[in-house]
């Protein structure tokens, strides 16, 4: 996205053509995995209980666009 200007959906399927990106990648873009890992690793292991994901924040990739790259350029976020 950043380096040709793309949107999200055309970089995923690039990236699922080339075998970067699963070919149902939501785990991955969605957060989800990330979800369920800060899940065991946050709480099971660092307070010896079990949260549930679905009460774990999550925001994924998928929605980013190019319009989101160009104003953290523009604010000094990320060059």
């Amino acid at each position: 996205m950043n380096l040709e200007g793309a949107e999200f959906a055309d970089v995923l399927k690039d990236a699922q053509a080339q075998g970067y990106a699963e070919a149902e990648p939501s785990l991955d873009v969605d957060g989800l995995d990330a979800q369920h890992k800060i899940g065991i690793l946050a709480f099971t292991f660092a307070h010896g209980f079990w949260v549930n994901p679905k009460h774990i924040h999550v925001e994924g990739i998928r929605h980013i666009t190019r319009a989101d790259i160009q104003f953290a350029r523009q604010t000094g976020l990320y060059d």
